[in-house]
């Protein structure tokens, strides 16, 4: 992430883009790498020179990106709805469009069947976001949890999953993330940005 990124005000679609696609390239490799790291305790040094574990600990980085995506983004949808609950559902069906935007714009991280299936399933989620009530951090961390767990790899010298664990450390991670977000970002712009695309999106639905 370039350093005058960290302090760009966020105010439209562009820049929001940006800002979810950095922190997702980021906070999505971090926790695996992090969380599989802490597991392997003592016998990390030799596991992270394992060929096929490294192989392994990398495809799930990548699967981890559209995690990310959504997680960040329900983050924004709901730091954005408690300043504009009037707009919730237009909100969502912009971020949606912006998500999937996102996705279409960027080098694909997965094959050309998984890439398509996140996209649509990351769109979907944020659309769906409309009949939701803004979640604090913790809760959201709490619902990404599982997928995040989902796709890490497993192997006889990783301790046993720690649940709890993971799920707080996302949360301190999102938790930064939203920091960041409402330091830097102009409410009445990104609502008036999303919501005009909005409406598209609910006309032609991907």
């Amino acid at each position: 992430m370039a350093l005058l990124d960290v302090f760009r005000p966020i105010r439209d679609g562009e820049t929001l883009a940006a800002f979810i696609d950095q922190h997702a390239e980021r906070l999505g490799r971090g926790i695996v790498d992090d969380y599989l790291r802490a597991r392997a305790g003592s016998a990390a040094r030799q596991l992270f020179a394992t060929p096929n574990f490294i192989a392994a600990r990398d495809q799930a980085q990548l699967q981890a990106y559209p995690v990310a995506v959504a997680l960040i983004g329900e983050m924004v949808a709901t730091a954005l709805t408690e300043k504009s609950e009037e707009v919730a559902p237009e909100l969502a069906r912009g971020l949606a469009a912006l998500a999937t935007a996102l996705f279409d714009r960027r080098v694909p991280l997965l094959s050309a069947t998984a890439w398509s299936k996140a996209r649509h399933d990351v769109s979907h989620l944020l659309a769906a976001l409309e009949a939701s009530y803004a979640k604090p951090v913790s809760a959201i961390a709490a619902e990404y949890a599982s997928s995040f767990l989902a796709l890490m790899p497993m192997h006889d010298k990783l301790s046993p999953d720690d649940f709890p664990a993971l799920r707080n450390h996302i949360e301190r991670e999102l938790g930064e993330v939203h920091t960041s977000f409402t330091r830097r970002a102009s409410v009445r712009r990104l609502v008036a940005a999303l919501t005009a695309v909005g409406p598209a999106l609910a006309n032609n639905p991907t």
